[in-house]
């Protein structure tokens, strides 16, 4: 399926999503919902979004100090880039995106560092599986998504566990580079090799286990800041019962519909997520929808805007983004070995070592 038909699609689950958020309610009992929202609430919910920022940014930075040193600096500004890129454009291309920049700025694989982010991704996945779980336990959830969360926790631990192991094995790698290799036809099997080394290379990090378990307790703390996000927002509506798991029940369950291809900015996704989940706290279609787009506006603007700021400040091009892919493709870049320095892409790599006081601390 090419890139055009994906898009297509993804707009069309958007639409859909927004018809079931939106139908069966009035303009006029939504917009009195909105009314309730506060300006402390809106500003409380869009600083929280930073933070949010902060916390991925601390723990991805963790993981990339494997590969090399790395600034809070560095990690920060490239985590917003990604997420205003999967704002502003289809195809979700923030994450490979944010890989490709920091390869290039720092100089080392965009292979190895795609690696890293999808350790981050794992551990999302992972940490939002274990709060299904015990929500399971606390409210009825619906079966497609008691299966979908079950499926995706499933996955994710037996593939995270599968990276453990390689990334123990350290001098091991290469052997089972090579045997993993054999699958291939015998003209991919040198290119694979060399894959599988940026790979392990790019999950070095967690052979650490105090580091594993410091990567642990910071996807915890980064899913519960926000779920007190949320019930920032469901301060302001009209009889929620049990505000923190109802909180928790509207995370987790955008957590899992955003899985769904949609727009950018998954616009119909986070809407239809909140009024499914508020419907078990006895809150209205008009007044979910309501907090869905107070949550999603407080969420969407700042973090666009941030995102936007470092873009330029980098001299990047939306037209890099859409090469990203076949740049990607073409990095060919041994392990350990230096890619071409990103100044001719427009980005800013670094220009001298660190010194003690830039590296960020593990």
């Amino acid at each position: 399926m090419n890139n055009k038909i994906k898009t297509i699609f993804s707009f069309l689950f958007s639409a859909l999503f927004l018809y079931l958020a939106f139908r069966k309610i009035e303009l006029r009992e939504l917009l009195l919902a909105l009314r309730e929202s506060s300006w402390l609430v809106v500003l409380s919910a869009s600083l929280m979004a930073i933070l949010t920022m902060v916390i991925r940014a601390w723990r991805w930075n963790i993981i990339l100090n494997a590969l090399r040193p790395t600034t809070f600096y560095t990690a920060f500004a490239f985590t917003n880039i990604g997420f205003m890129i999967n704002n502003l454009l289809p195809a979700h291309l923030g994450d490979l995106f944010k890989a490709y920049l920091i390869g290039k700025h720092e100089r080392f694989s965009s292979l190895a560092a795609l690696a890293t982010v999808v350790v981050e991704r794992l551990l999302d996945f992972i940490t939002v599986s274990l709060m299904m779980v015990l929500l399971m336990w606390l409210m009825p959830v619906p079966i497609w998504m008691r299966n979908l969360g079950l499926l995706v926790g499933f996955f994710s631990s037996v593939l995270f566990t599968g990276i453990l192991l390689l990334a123990g094995k350290g001098a091991e790698n290469q052997q089972w580079a090579e045997r993993i290799s054999r699958v291939f036809p015998e003209r991919l099997r040198s290119k694979t090799i060399q894959t599988l080394n940026l790979i392990f290379s790019g999950v070095a990090t967690l052979r650490r286990g105090k580091v594993l378990l410091k990567l642990l307790a910071i996807s915890l703390l980064q899913w519960t800041q926000m779920i007190l996000t949320v019930l920032i927002v469901l301060t302001t509506l009209r009889g929620v019962n049990h505000l923190f798991l109802a909180a928790s029940a509207a995370q987790i369950f955008v957590a899992y519909v955003v899985v769904v291809p949609s727009s950018p900015g998954y616009w119909g996704s986070i809407q239809l997520a909140f009024v499914m989940a508020l419907s078990y706290f006895n809150v209205g279609r008009a007044d979910a929808l309501a907090g869905s787009l107070v949550y999603h506006l407080t969420q969407y603007i700042p973090v666009t805007l941030v995102g936007l700021w470092f873009f330029f400040k980098e001299g990047l091009s939306f037209k890099q983004v859409q090469r990203t892919r076949l740049e990607m493709s073409r990095d060919k870049t041994a392990t350990g070995t230096e890619v071409r320095s990103g100044e001719k892409q427009g980005i800013r790599g670094r220009k001298t070592a660190h010194s003690p006081g830039e590296t960020a601390d593990d």
